[in-house]
């Protein structure tokens, strides 16, 4: 302990000032994952609901997966729709509906 606490008083105020930033991001990336599946009102079922709305053809594959986004880490339900593909092409058509996790409100609709 004495020997860190050496090297620790040799830094700059500034290389101190990075590491204790690095610190506090990582105890706040750690909080974040911790709760990434406990705190969601709008479950993985009604995701898919709501997201089917915005689907206008016959899918042959459904994949959801919670994310989060941005510096609050906000619920984000990605739900993907997709056909399944010709020849060499794994998929044919793909509608990915973002659907938030909080409100149930259609974030993004991507098309490939």
């Amino acid at each position: 302990m004495v020997a860190v606490a050496k090297r620790v008083s040799g830094l700059s105020r500034a290389s101190k000032t990075l590491i204790v930033g690095a610190i506090i991001i990582t105890a706040l990336g750690f909080s974040g994952v911790m709760r990434a599946g406990n705190d969601v009102p709008v479950s993985r079922e009604r995701a898919v609901e709501i997201a089917t709305e915005r689907l206008d053809f016959e899918h042959d594959l459904t994949a959801v997966k919670l994310v989060r986004e941005g510096i609050d880490l906000h619920p984000v339900w990605a739900v993907s729709f997709s056909t399944k593909g010709s020849g060499e092409e794994l998929y044919g058509q793909v509608l990915v509906v973002s659907v938030d996790g909080q409100t149930g409100d259609i974030v993004r609709v991507s098309r490939e």
